[in-house]
């Protein structure tokens, strides 16, 4: 995301400091959203939810002037702070499967531990690359496949799991 991009949807959801800032950081300097967090002495969960919430605009921004949508759709006429509502526009349905989802906000909180986890020992050598891409595609496969109790499992477990992996 451009700076420019970054300073226009900021405004548009009242984006506040410090959050903001380290938002910045992660989607126009390209930093971790763990290391932003351990700049600005925030919350991991607090710079992911902002960062949700910068996508969440991008994607309303992008369904309105996309040359694919059919005008006769009906549009989100929703101010920007209910984007939760309209990110369930016909716009993201499109690109979704028709399953339902399987995972709970507990799961999508334990997800995020587990993501800033495994990262957080690969960039300290505790881990290598290779057990980060077979856990990650455990985890993957499991959600793929719809199976919440080996997925959940893997959001609560995954960092010990990986580190016994070989």
């Amino acid at each position: 995301m451009s700076a420019n991009q970054f300073d226009v949807i900021a405004e548009l959801i009242s984006s506040r400091e410090p959050t903001r800032a380290a938002a910045r950081l992660v989607l126009v300097e390209g930093f971790r959203p763990s290391d932003a967090a351990k700049r600005f002495d925030l919350l991991p969960q607090s710079v992911n939810k902002t960062l949700r919430r910068f996508e969440a605009a991008e994607w309303l921004i992008l369904d309105a002037y996309s040359p694919f949508r059919d005008s006769t759709e009906k549009s989100c006429n929703k101010p920007l702070k209910g984007y939760t509502d309209c990110i369930e526009s016909t716009y993201k349905e499109k690109a979704m499967t028709n399953r339902s989802p399987i995972l709970t906000d507990t799961d999508h909180r334990n997800l995020d531990g587990f993501l800033s986890a495994i990262l957080d020992d690969f960039h300290n050598g505790a881990i290598t690359k290779a057990q980060v891409m077979g856990g990650l595609a455990q985890a993957i496969g499991a959600v793929d496949k719809g199976n919440h109790g080996e997925a959940s499992n893997w959001f609560k477990q995954g960092r010990k799991l990986i580190r016994l992996a070989v």
